[in-house]
């Protein structure tokens, strides 16, 4: 063995004429709170469509100016469907009504609740248009504090939805991982992955101008790759031991450039990738560095594939095989353009993500710049389960299997595990207790340093300076935004306050 994601929840009835579902969001954004993380596309204003047999209605909130909700900021969004009337509302504040028009106040029996996108293979039977068709691209971003309301009458009951009875779940994050914190602009590919753009993000031409931006501490990574299904033409830029690597073909004419960077491009700091074709000329320049190549017979670029960035599937790197394209870029990447486009906004253009935060990039604590393959044998032999130990907290590895015979051998696909966090350093005493009146403190108290993994909660402790006789009385604050909290106590001795995590 080696080592180097939509939710879907079990089936539930939930025919009849109600429902109500409360949820808090955050859209295309990186937060420490314990959440669900999710890495597929996103939408940028919020909408209900209740779809009862006959009609489907779409809500959207009418009192919000247009706002977008993708905003990088916590939003509550409750929708609700009481017979044939739908109604959506999100903070508390932005309302939307609307009715089905067709009679039916029934919504049939489901085939499963799907949270954060559909799976690929999923068909839509109903063939709605306009704002009541159904999004098919996953949502990224965060989604925490879902609940279902099971009663209405005579007393509401709400039941909170159990990731813990997932059945299935792809590009998702476990909630104990929490949302990534601290993003800087960009899209994070973790290695060994890719993200699929559709098809119609680039077609090639005469004169053709591909850009963006990346960040890696690695020295090789497949950074696009696009080609013709029906055709001999492609496209492919690439980082290969010191060189980036760009490489076009078009009809029965193929050329390259090797543009030499040294070890100038993995030390975790950004860099500008420019990628050309005009007529004859084909160019490639990173930062200040420039190449260029004359091609006599080079044609116009055809291609109609998906866009491949950071990587592709495996069915395809053995499609083009002889090309010895590299595996998937492990790094960041942002400000992306085609043919002197506007920047892509790759969460909207995306088809498909594999082990790709489209969310932000995390901040590159590496300490070793240039890497190569970090693969190593962690276990050989017989055993179909292994312990392994040693590892950092709170990290991300990659897996994979090596079945082997005296016939030969053959390769698993990688798989994900993260380690568990590690206990908070470094908690500093409260910076601040304010005595409100003879019962009540206010106690403030600074962020913990150093913290690896997600604080679920704080825990606000008492006690007497008085002597042991009056037991240690504690409160927990679930709340991890928040660093202040008040405490009520019944005492009129003078208390010694403090917190943990």
């Amino acid at each position: 063995m080696q080592r180097d994601s939509p939710n879907s929840v079990p089936q539930h009835d939930n025919r009849g004429a109600n429902f109500e579902l409360s949820v808090v969001t955050q859209a295309q954004v990186q937060t420490k709170d314990a959440s669900s993380h999710s890495t597929s596309s996103a939408p940028a204003a919020a909408n209900l469509v209740p779809i009862m047999q006959g009609s489907a209605v779409a809500l959207t909130p009418d009192n919000d100016g247009g706002r977008q909700y993708n905003d990088n900021s916590w939003h509550h969004i409750i929708a609700i469907r009481n017979q044939a009337l739908g109604k959506i509302t999100v903070d508390g504040q932005f309302t939307g009504f609307s009715s089905a028009t067709s009679g039916s106040t029934i919504i049939g029996e489901n085939t499963g609740v799907f949270v954060g996108g559909l799976p690929q293979d999923f068909t839509i039977l109903r063939k709605d248009t306009g704002t009541t068709k159904i999004v098919t691209g996953g949502f990224v971003g965060c989604l925490q504090d879902i609940f279902l309301k099971k009663m209405h009458h005579p007393y509401e009951v709400w039941e909170p939805l159990e990731w813990k009875e997932v059945v299935e779940r792809r590009n998702v994050y476990h909630s104990w991982e929490g949302c990534p914190s601290a993003p800087a602009k960009g899209t994070h590919f973790l290695g060994r992955g890719f993200l699929e753009l559709h098809s119609n993000t680039f077609h090639g031409g005469l004169n053709i101008e591909i850009s963006f931006v990346f960040k890696t501490d690695q020295m090789n990574g497949l950074l696009l790759f696009v080609y013709n299904k029906e055709g001999p033409d492609y496209l492919a830029a690439e980082l290969k031991s010191g060189i980036l690597l760009f490489l076009l073909r078009t009809g029965l004419v193929s050329t390259h450039v090797n543009l030499w960077l040294g070890l100038s491009y993995c030390d975790g700091k950004w860099n500008t990738v420019i990628l050309k074709k005009e007529g004859l000329v084909v160019s490639a320049s990173v930062n200040e560095l420039t190449k260029q190549v004359v091609q006599p017979g080079l044609d116009q670029l055809n291609v109609n594939s998906p866009v491949y960035i950071g990587g592709i599937p495996e069915e395809i790197q053995n499609t083009f095989e002889e090309l010895g394209l590299e595996q998937g870029f492990g790094g960041c990447m942002k400000d992306v353009k085609f043919t002197q486009g506007a920047v892509v906004n790759l969460a909207s253009v995306s088809s498909s993500a594999v082990r790709v935060n489209l969310d932000g990039c995390l901040s590159t604590d590496s300490a070793v710049n240039c890497r190569g393959n970090d693969s190593i044998l962690v276990y050989r032999g017989k055993e179909r389960s292994v312990y392994e130990s040693g590892l950092l907290p709170f990290t991300e590895y990659l897996y994979r299997v090596i079945a082997s015979n005296k016939g030969g051998s053959v390769s698993s696909a990688w798989n994900r595990g993260r380690t568990r966090e590690s206990v908070p350093q470094n908690v500093p005493t409260p910076s601040r207790v304010h005595s409100i009146n003879g019962y009540n403190t206010e106690v403030t108290w600074r962020e913990p340093v150093g913290v690896i993994g997600v604080i679920e909660k704080y825990i606000l402790k008492a006690s007497s300076e008085d002597g042991p006789n009056i037991p240690t009385v504690s409160a927990e604050i679930t709340n991890t935004t928040a660093l202040r909290g008040t405490y009520q106590y019944y005492y009129t001795n003078c208390w010694k306050l403090c917190n943990s995590a």
